[in-house]
């Protein structure tokens, strides 16, 4: 997404709301920021244990009941925190009397104790059919479900990996795109990529997150580019020869040390001039090491006068060549992308395979479908949404626009009941923004501020409260992100929330000497 599309604006630099998971509404659409250690997975098993016991909403079951995060592994350790949480509420309900607040004051406001007590205890055996998913297994069972409304075909094989088909089609793209090329653009483009290995690893992770390059150049822009610099060097090698560059070079008592002075440098570059090539690799400042300011600095007391020598030209030349290559990787770069793309979806069309984005990237496009093709409604997210009433979102910071999109397209157009005036759903999205600056697991940091920005100003909360660290590391902490006005980049979209300790402890002794916690 591009930067300039996000107007912190927005997003006013405001004190968000604590978080009273008791009083939390349990329909609609609403942001909870977590900042870790403040109790994230608990915030979300009590709320889970709410929409069962329909606290405030209409009771639901494990199934219907959807949690997604984005792993294997955090899918199966919430499942089993879920369920264990359940056997002590069912305990607690059943003695009438708990020690968690939470769960007490449930209790005691609670219509029908046996009722609960029945909830819960079935909520904690089904478990094993819990709608806990991460967002392709989601997608998986969406789409599989509801293959006619989503125009899924039935019969797909499912792979992890589509590295193997992604190496095919960059492959192709390589034999019938590059290695096609005019020699001279071949020459400078395998500089950069020397095999499809590598144009595969540099524009792989644009094309699972479906990026869009904000610069563009065409592949005829490139190779004129190209002709340009050929005719640059031509000259230069033509006036280095006829000079004699390289003997006055060694005999003008430049200094020793200098590179352009080694005999080493002066026959390499003799050498090139005399060759096909069109690119020397000296060091890091490449052609510019026979620019003026390389043989100024190389000049010494008693040297020779080279000043009726152009090394001006050389100059000229390392801007040419960067510009050129420029060109090249942004021509190239721009091609492979929607070449390899398209070569991957036919190879995987033919053989009938679903990877994980393409179960992102078909719920997408049904649900997009669906919108256009039906004025009177969009089936399939009515259809999910009657499946799935209340959804929960663990780790929305990873979130990227398409995940988004997706839920968006399910739970954000629900509508209000013009009787109650409440929600037909219940969507909750919970996660820590800033962790989305690391881009882990895809997440998009703007993809995070749209849909803060989206979702209304009342309906967004944060946890207030540190279970985890030491008193003074977070009096430290909200000490040093206060002093600025700006502690993040973002900051009138991401603010800093300062947080309370929940625990008392003295933190860490070394010798009996406490260690200061933030240094």
């Amino acid at each position: 997404m591009n930067i300039a599309n996000i107007d912190s604006s927005n997003s006013q630099n405001l004190t968000m709301q604590a978080l009273d998971t008791f009083t939390f509404p349990l329909t609609g659409a609403s942001l909870i920021e977590a900042s870790a250690g403040t109790g994230k997975t608990y915030t979300i098993v009590n709320l889970y244990i709410r929409l069962l016991l329909g606290h405030n909403c209409a009771p639901l079951s494990v199934e219907q009941i959807l949690v997604v995060t984005f792993t294997n592994a955090a899918t199966g350790e919430l499942k089993e925190r879920i369920r264990q949480r359940l056997r002590l509420a069912y305990l607690d309900f059943f003695a009438k009397r708990s020690s968690d607040a939470f769960i007490q004051q449930l209790i005691e406001q609670s219509e029908n104790i046996e009722l609960d007590c029945q909830r819960l205890a079935l909520a904690s055996k089904q478990m094993d059919q819990a709608a806990v998913f991460t967002i392709h297994g989601f997608c998986h069972k969406a789409l599989t479900e509801q293959a006619f409304e989503s125009g899924a075909m039935y019969e797909q094989s499912f792979i992890l990996d589509e590295s193997e088909w992604l190496k095919l089609a960059a492959e192709d793209y390589w034999r019938k795109h590059i290695v096609t090329l005019p020699a001279q653009t071949l020459q400078l483009l395998l500089t950069h990529w020397k095999t499809p290995e590598a144009l595969l690893k540099s524009v792989g992770r644009l094309l699972s997150q479906q990026a869009k390059p904000q610069q563009h150049a065409t592949i005829t822009d490139a190779i004129d580019c190209v002709d340009r610099y050929v005719e640059q060097v031509i000259k230069i090698k033509q006036w280095w020869l006829s000079n004699k560059v390289s003997e006055q070079l060694s005999k003008a008592n430049l200094n020793g040390r200098a590179k352009l002075a080694k005999p080493a440098t002066l026959n390499a570059m003799q050498g090139f001039c005399s060759s096909e090539l069109l690119q020397i690799d000296f060091d890091k400042t490449g052609w510019l090491l026979f620019g003026p300011e390389q043989i100024a600095k190389a000049a010494k007391k008693g040297s020779e006068d080279l000043s009726h020598l152009d090394f001006a030209q050389f100059e000229q030349l390392q801007s040419m060549l960067l510009n050129c290559m420029q060109n090249l990787i942004l021509a190239f770069s721009g091609h492979a992308m929607a070449v390899v793309s398209a070569n991957l979806a036919s190879h995987k069309q033919m053989l009938h395979l679903l990877s994980p984005d393409d179960l992102l990237l078909g719920l997408q496009n049904a649900l997009n479908q669906q919108a256009q093709d039906n004025s009177s409604g969009n089936a399939l997210a009515n259809i999910i949404k009657q499946n799935y009433p209340a959804a929960l979102i663990d780790e929305f910071q990873d979130t990227d626009p398409i995940q988004f999109e997706v839920f968006r397209g399910i739970y954000g157009s629900d509508e209000s009941n013009p009787i109650s005036g409440e929600y037909k759903s219940c969507w909750i999205m919970i996660g820590d923004p800033k962790q989305a600056i690391y881009a882990f697991r895809g997440a998009d940091i703007f993809t995070y501020i749209k849909a803060k920005d989206w979702v209304a100003r009342q309906r967004q909360y944060t946890l207030a409260t540190n279970w985890r660290s030491a008193p003074s590391l977070i009096d430290s902490i909200n000490q040093f992100f206060a002093s600025s006005s700006k502690g993040f980049l973002f900051e009138n979209s991401i603010p800093f929330y300062p947080v309370k300790a929940g625990r008392e402890f003295s933190g860490l002794h070394i010798k009996g000497e406490p260690v200061k916690s933030l240094r």
